[in-house]
């Protein structure tokens, strides 16, 4: 019988996991409302329909005769699967009835602190809040949507006149008038990548998460992702813990697992935790870990016989790996941009992804183009690689048809 696999999603993500599916023999539809995205020219067949648009993709579903569904790396393509999937009674690892608990933030803060798990101070506000309910909160504080994704609509506020300013902002999008407002944290920034196998966890790496200095009302941007963070001997254990407590309360047995979270004086503060991979660090991840995250994916649904073997057989290098993320400036015309291909001759770097060509225009809301481009690169230490990231940072020039950098300056953050 020939298996026919579903891929909700082809941003450039999804590109090596249609390239898999196909190898292994698998026909292949991919399903994305963005017109263009990268993964969809590598499917047997694809559909241009909203991932949000589950009747549809279930019908598609049924005309193509599909035997699996799989996606990663956002929080929209996991919810829409655990719906698409309980439908159809496609083998999936999340269950519908409690999907709430990884999509809406007020629910999973909750349950969290109920479990013992540190989080910022947060609540749930609804439009006409009274400045009662935030009696005790200590400012700045993050304003979200309760189930956003690709932090969208998240903005850092100092008092609740700006709550108020930014409301409408937040919920743009939102099928409710309601926010989630908490506490800023100041400790040092995480992700975890992890694969949850019978029910255990089994963490493939944890990894600094470095970002510019706050400015204005925006949050900070993400510039660096290094693994393994600085201070994993310290945390491995209670971050573990901290994922083991909540697949245990969710039931969760298998299916990979993520969390971003803050350590302040050893302890972990947990911001969320996804049911799903982190976007753009797939490559990264695989490189720290030596283990394919989209053949974990692929394995789990066609083969879940497999995984734990893999995974216990996982055995870090003792390289130091990361992802420089470089934002572009909007509205600049892109012109010359051999600076960076200049360093994928760099005995650093080990992959460069380039977002635009020369001549096109910067548009940070682009669906496909989240980054102007993305260095991955590794080092046998964590000084050297340092180093050679500031370089690039200070030093880094593309031109724009204006005549200016279209890259904005980068922070490293010292420990």
């Amino acid at each position: 019988m020939e298996e026919r696999l579903l891929v909700l999603g082809a941003s450039i993500d999804f590109v090596e996991l249609v390239k898999k599916s196909k190898d292994r023999g698998y026909y292949t539809v991919v399903c994305d409302g963005i017109v263009g995205a990268p993964a969809k020219k590598f499917a047997d067949k694809y559909y241009d329909v909203d991932v949000r648009k589950t009747d549809s993709i279930i019908n598609i579903c049924k005309k193509e005769g599909i035997t699996g569904i799989i996606g990663s790396y956002s929080e929209v393509l996991i919810e829409n699967i655990t719906i698409i999937a309980s439908c159809l009674k496609l083998k999936w690892y999340l269950n519908k009835d409690n999907i709430e608990i990884y999509r809406e933030k007020n629910v999973q803060k909750k349950i969290l602190a109920e479990l013992g798990i540190d989080v910022p101070r947060g609540k749930k506000l609804q439009e006409g809040f009274g400045d009662e309910e935030l009696d005790g909160f200590i400012f700045p504080v993050v304003i979200k949507p309760l189930n956003g994704y690709g932090s969208r609509g998240i903005f850092v506020v100092d008092s609740i006149e700006e709550i108020r300013m930014y409301f409408e902002k937040v919920t743009f999008r939102s099928p409710t008038k309601e926010i989630y407002v908490e506490e800023f944290c100041e400790g040092h920034e995480h992700n975890v990548h992890a694969w949850v196998c019978e029910g255990e966890v089994f963490i493939l790496g944890i990894a600094d998460r470095e970002r510019n200095p706050r400015k204005d009302k925006s949050i900070q941007e993400l510039t660096r992702i290094v693994y393994p963070a600085h201070d994993l001997n310290c945390i491995y254990s209670k971050v573990n813990d901290v994922l083991s407590r909540f697949v245990k309360y969710t039931g969760q047995t298998s299916g990979p697992i993520s969390m971003q979270f803050f350590v302040k004086k050893n302890e972990v503060i947990v911001n969320e935790i996804a049911g799903r991979f982190l976007g753009y660090e797939y490559g990264i991840v695989n490189n720290y870990s030596g283990i394919d995250l989209n053949d974990l994916l692929l394995d789990y649904i066609y083969d879940d016989s497999r995984i734990r073997e893999k995974i216990m057989a996982i055995k870090p290098s003792g390289r130091i790996y990361e992802a420089i993320y470089f934002l572009g400036k909007n509205g600049l015309t892109v012109k010359n941009q051999s600076q960076i291909e200049l360093l994928k001759t760099n005995t650093f770097v080990d992959e460069v992804t380039m977002f635009y060509k020369n001549g096109e225009v910067i548009d940070v809301n682009n669906n496909i183009k989240a980054y102007f481009a993305i260095i991955y690169a590794s080092s046998d230490d964590r000084r050297s690689l340092d180093e050679f990231t500031e370089r690039v940072f200070n030093d880094l020039y593309v031109e724009s048809v204006e005549g200016v950098n279209v890259l904005k300056k980068f922070y490293i953050e010292k420990y």
